[in-house]
């Protein structure tokens, strides 16, 4: 054969000629890797888009930075980038109208929507009991029950309330009237009550503009913005119902002769759940005590009481409704008016130190031995000099806001809803049927209901000063979308609103409900849910980094995988390059020979690689962009060109003597035990060894990070409702790449073993002729499977949360399990990896032992 016979061959590769099944194994590697790595981009790709979609549709917040006075962070909220669910209503003031109007006229600011809230106004409700008037002569009474269901415990207050009636002969003793012995003077049967009902302040516009709270009014106007003017008592007392007389007594007593106006715009949703029922009674007076003189000698309403009686008429449950408020709200306040204004100071927080094994953040801290009272009353002195009346323009059902506190995006909105609240540990930490925590009549409870009405925050600086401001919710111009961009965007108006006004700024936009167990003392461990501030971005930032990582790790197994298969292929065909030597071929023929069949191999695979991979990703649903696709297919022929690189040159490298050598070396002395033998055979081919545990160590270090990840993007993800959905959604494509990449991880390492298998078999036929049994040599290419699984495992591992510690540099509990799975599910797929090459080894017959090759 001449050489330029010999050198035309390399136009038609020795490959193709003469394919082996050791070439058809490396197409099948390749091909699969090709379709592995093109759905790797394709579930990486439909992560991130997915992961984007969500968090363009639930970034955007009702409002993007919650602006308070300085010192109403506590330590819970600071150190955990928290805020908390009623952050709005637990300040009374401290943000002054000029340090608002700042922030308002600030370049970006869109929406600057302030709360102010005003205090507590008690009102005194009226039940009508007995419907039929007017009265017989005679003294009845009502015995009034109420109920208060703060969804733990029921409170129950029972009174009796008598009445005389006005045909009762009594008006030859007026004075009995005033004496404190006496019994009330009633037109009828009523229970009575007091309701402390919060008043908060907004500004109309940038209200409506904000929430849109004018579409939600089911009678009535909407409060203006307009300054409000004083108006003529006689026109006030006029709109009033009194009669004539009575208005002109009130005039003739009252120094101011003008009056302002408070508007009001009701909520016609309490939140409260208060039932009243009432029984009324008609007392059986003997005849000799039939008169008030009389019944006051016997003891008045002592005596009375112990009186029989006969029931008339029974009302049962009656609750807060709106049609009740609406009637006697504008009687709450008039003349004279109150002095002060009542508000109760915030909840004090303190990070958890229960005793118990639950796991609470944060603890309540009561602020007497009682445990039901959490906030300490504050009065402040009302800066208006001249008499003012509540006047209801309006009402409004917030519940028609379309708003809930367990949104996946929700930020404090207690300004119309209550905080959301659920039981669930008794005081001993142990677990309770759920119960959903109500607010109560109580203002200085744990739970406040939302404000019973709004009004203007020109009344607001009327009646509270010009400090009076709670917060500001402000919304950002310009952003319509989640990216980097526009979080910037954000953060630059909230810095400038900091360096305008000192005033303390929480960015919540992209935030996320997270659950906060929180101890109260005297009821429980609760779970609320407190804002988890930033949760879009660093979710953003999580996943895509992950993905970024997962990409890199593949690239690493599939270039090790590829680089392994084919140092097996050529180290399988050393004989027959020693031939070929011999025959005269020059070493840079014989390295253009492997590396055209790497060419070949690869360009076949990538291409079959990319048809299946877009099929399969068409199947799956996944998003795979055709730009994205066409990378498979370079990818596929450099990795397989960089795998055949080295044997390639180590071809080139081979002496015609090998084509004389038979076999391997048969063993000497005693047959070891069964580590000594996998030993004597690791350490014997230690460079294939070294690259079969690089591939599992690939493989397990990728898992051992994935693992790791997603251990700590489920620990960051589950803590909000937000991280939840979303980690719902994509988790399953990165177990799904696990999977691929652990089967090619097992096809590697059954390649390797199978042609370790192949080229000693004259050592195999050794040992079968020295009484190994054929169960023996199995479980002997078993271990070495698994101990070849084992160290690629260990190294992987250790490289895998390295990369891990070094990103994140965090430690959990939940690393374990990612050192559990690098170690674990390498050495299970080295032992399955191993069980058809343990099959084929124990079918060598003795007498391969003294077969030539």
């Amino acid at each position: 054969m001449g050489r330029h016979q010999i050198s035309g061959s390399l136009f038609f590769p020795f490959a193709v000629r003469r394919w082996t099944f050791r070439a058809l194994l490396l197409l099948v590697a390749v091909l699969i890797v090709s379709a592995a790595f093109g759905l790797l981009l394709s579930a990486s790709e439909t992560t991130a888009v997915q992961v984007d979609e969500d968090l363009a549709q639930y970034w955007r917040t009702t409002y993007d930075i919650l602006v308070r006075p300085p010192g109403y962070r506590s330590d819970v909220e600071e150190k955990y980038g928290l805020v908390r669910s009623n952050a709005l209503l637990e300040i009374s003031g401290g943000i002054s109208f000029d340090q608002y109007e700042t922030i308002k006229n600030l370049p970006g600011v869109e929406i600057a929507a302030p709360v102010a809230v005003l205090g507590f106004w008690n009102m005194s409700l009226h039940v009508d009991i007995y419907p039929f008037y007017p009265l017989p002569p005679g003294v009845f009474a009502n015995v009034c029950t109420i109920k208060e269901d703060e969804g733990v415990r029921i409170h129950t207050h029972t009174s009796t309330q008598s009445f005389a009636s006005s045909l009762f002969d009594f008006t030859h003793r007026p004075d009995l009237l005033r004496n404190e012995q006496t019994i009330g003077l009633g037109s009828g049967l009523v229970c009575s009550f007091d309701y402390e009902g919060l008043i908060a302040a907004i500004e109309p516009t940038e209200e409506e503009a904000l929430v849109r709270i004018n579409q939600t009014l089911s009678d009535g106007n909407y409060l203006q913005k307009a300054p409000l003017k004083p108006e003529p008592l006689s026109t006030i007392l006029a709109q009033s119902g009194l009669s004539a007389s009575g208005i002109q007594a009130i005039l003739e007593s009252e120094p101011h002769k003008e009056i302002f106006p408070i508007p009001l715009l009701v909520n016609a949703t309490t939140y409260v759940s208060l039932t009243l029922s009432g029984e009324a009674w008609q007392l059986q007076i003997p005849p000799d005590a039939y008169s008030v003189e009389e019944i006051l000698k016997r003891g008045g309403v002592q005596y009375v009481s112990t009186l029989p009686r006969q029931s008339l008429w029974a009302r049962q449950n009656v609750t807060i409704s709106k049609e009740l408020l609406f009637l006697q709200i504008p009687a709450t306040s008039g003349l004279p008016h109150p002095e002060k204004l009542v508000t109760f100071s915030p909840i004090r927080y303190r990070l958890s130190a229960s005793p118990t094994k639950v796991n609470a953040l944060a603890e309540a801290i009561p602020v007497d031995s009682t445990g039901r009272r959490f906030r300490e009353k504050v009065e402040r002195p009302i800066a208006l000099r001249l008499p003012y009346k509540l006047i209801t323009q309006g009402i409004f059902e917030s519940e028609k806001l379309k708003y809930s506190t367990e949104e996946l995006t929700a930020v404090p909105m207690d300004l119309y809803f209550p905080p959301t609240a659920i039981l669930r540990y008794d005081e001993n930490g142990v677990p309770v049927e759920p119960k959903v925590l109500m607010p109560t009549t109580n203002a200085d409870g744990y739970l406040q209901p939302p404000p019973l009405a709004l009004t203007t925050m020109e009344a607001a600086r009327l009646l509270a000063g010009d400090d009076c401001i709670s917060a500001i919710r402000v919304r950002v111009a310009g952003v319509d979308r989640f990216s980097p961009e526009a979080q910037s965007r954000i953060e630059a108006v909230a810095a400038e609103i900091v360096n305008r006004t000192g005033l303390d700024v929480d960015i919540v936009v992209g935030s996320s409900p997270r659950p906060v167990l929180v101890h109260i003392p005297g009821t429980g461990y609760v779970e609320e849910y407190w804002v988890q501030k930033g949760v879009s971005l660093t979710t953003h930032r999580e996943v895509h980094r992950a993905n970024y990582l997962l990409f890199a790790a593949m690239l690493s197994v599939c270039a090790l995988f590829i680089f392994n298969t084919t140092s097996t292929t050529v180290a399988g065909r050393i004989q027959e390059f020693g031939l070929l030597k011999a025959l005269g071929w020059r070493g840079s023929d014989l390295t253009a020979l492997v590396l055209t069949e790497g060419l070949l191999i690869g360009a076949l695979g990538g291409a079959l690689g990319t048809v299946l991979a877009l099929g399969l990703a068409k199947a799956l649903g996944l998003v795979f962009p055709l730009g994205r696709a066409l990378l498979i297919l370079p990818t596929g022929i450099l990795l397989c060109l960089a795998g055949f690189a080295l044997p390639a040159l180590q071809a080139g490298r081979v002496s015609p003597m090998v084509a004389l050598r038979q076999g391997e070396q048969t063993w000497r002395g005693r047959v070891p035990r069964w580590l000594g033998v996998v030993g004597r055979s690791l350490l014997r081919r230690r460079m294939r060894s070294l690259l079969v545990a690089g591939v599992i160590a690939a493989g397990a270090g990728m898992l051992a990070l994935l693992v790791s990840l997603l251990v700590g993007m489920r620990g960051y993800l589950a803590l909000t409702l937000l991280g939840r959905y979303i980690l719902v959604r994509v988790s399953g494509y990165h177990w799904g790449m696990v999977g691929v990449m652990m089967a090619v991880g097992a096809l590697a390492t059954a390649d390797v073993l199978l042609a370790g298998v192949l080229e000693r078999r004259r050592e195999i036929g050794v040992l079968k002729t020295l009484g190994w049994r054929t169960g023996a040599v199995a479980r002997l290419f078993l271990l070495e499977g698994a101990v070849l699984g084992l160290l690629g495992g260990l190294a992987g591992t250790a490289l895998g949360l390295a990369v891990y510690l070094g990103l994140y540099r965090s430690l959990g509990i939940g690393l374990l399990w990612a050192v559990l799975a690098g170690l674990g599910v390498p050495t299970l797929v080295g032992v399955l990896a191993a069980a058809y090459p343990a099959r084929v080894a124990a079918a060598v017959a003795p007498a391969e032992a003294v077969r030539g090759e």
